[in-house]
């Protein structure tokens, strides 16, 4: 079963040695991956310099874009390509890996063993941290709706082929490089945690990668206020998640982390996106709207 990963990158500051450590490490793995790479801001030049000077794989396809776009816009521009190019036809492993992270020795040889040997599992969820522990013999269980919402994010969460096909493209009105500053990891999960037949938990932290913070949690909060409002009406656990996600803007405001302005912008965001979600059906729609 083969592994498809998704990244991208403007390679400003320190993203450039984290991209060049990330393509070093799947070129040096038994069977490396399907990775495509967008390059963004770049110019064709840029590109093929840099491309140049990295250790990949045969499978590494990089594309790049001359402008800045969303970090959802320049997934979607990613997954298109590789629809188009029938990477999802046969059964898969899907994940989206940023700049900055990293996998294990033998992780992704574990992780192919353990979709083809539990043939049922379409979304596995687990945690990471800069010194993640060995994947093996690690308990899995299953996941609620509360692991989508509180710990998914693009490094800790790989999907089927088949469930990435239905699932479709990321909200490109959420991510950074939106107003929105983030949510598409969020609300790209719930969706697809609807369609999964079975979604397994791994407590345990198995990918690198620097384990979120209050700050990193109240820079990416609009988004994500805005993502669980658009499917609180149709699951009743996530409206229970809509319900303290709110309450935890307050906390971010009282410790000085968040304005009250913003959290206002937020609130009416949210109110904005449940009220639609309602009017339109669009937490059920939303996946076949954008279906690959």
């Amino acid at each position: 079963m083969e592994c498809i990963l998704f990244t991208t990158s403007d390679l400003r500051g320190a993203r450039a040695t984290s991209l060049h450590r990330l393509l070093r490490r799947l070129s040096q793995e038994a069977i490396p991956p399907r990775h495509y790479v967008l390059l963004q801001g770049m110019s064709e030049n840029s590109v093929r310099d840099f491309t140049r000077t990295q250790e990949t794989s045969a499978k590494t396809i990089v594309m790049h874009y001359p402008h800045r776009i969303s970090l959802s816009r320049a997934r979607n521009m990613m997954l298109q390509r590789a629809a188009c190019e029938g990477a999802f036809d046969d059964p898969a492993i899907v994940g989206f890996p940023d700049d900055d992270a990293a996998y294990p020795p033998d992780f992704l040889d574990w992780l192919r063993d353990t979709f083809a040997s539990t043939p049922d599992i379409d979304l596995l969820l687990c945690g990471c941290a800069l010194e993640p522990v060995a994947a093996h013999g690690q308990s899995t269980r299953a996941a609620a709706c509360r692991d989508v919402v509180r710990r998914s994010t693009s490094n800790t969460v790989f999907l089927r082929s088949a469930l990435v096909t239905r699932a479709g493209y990321f909200d490109e009105d959420l991510g950074l490089g939106t107003p929105a500053q983030g949510g598409e990891d969020t609300e790209y999960m719930l969706r697809a945690f609807q369609f999964a037949r079975w979604s397994a938990c791994i407590d345990a932290p198995l990918v690198e990668h620097p384990e979120a913070t209050r700050e990193t949690a109240s820079r990416y909060y609009h988004g994500a206020l805005t993502a669980i409002a658009w499917h609180a009406p149709y699951t009743p656990a996530c409206a229970i998640e809509l319900a303290r996600k709110a309450a935890i803007g307050g906390v971010h405001v009282l410790s000085g982390r968040m304005s009250t302005t913003a959290l206002a912008v937020s609130y009416r965001a949210a109110a904005s996106a449940l009220a639609a979600s309602v009017y339109v059906g669009r937490g059920r729609q939303r996946s076949t709207d954008l279906q690959l």
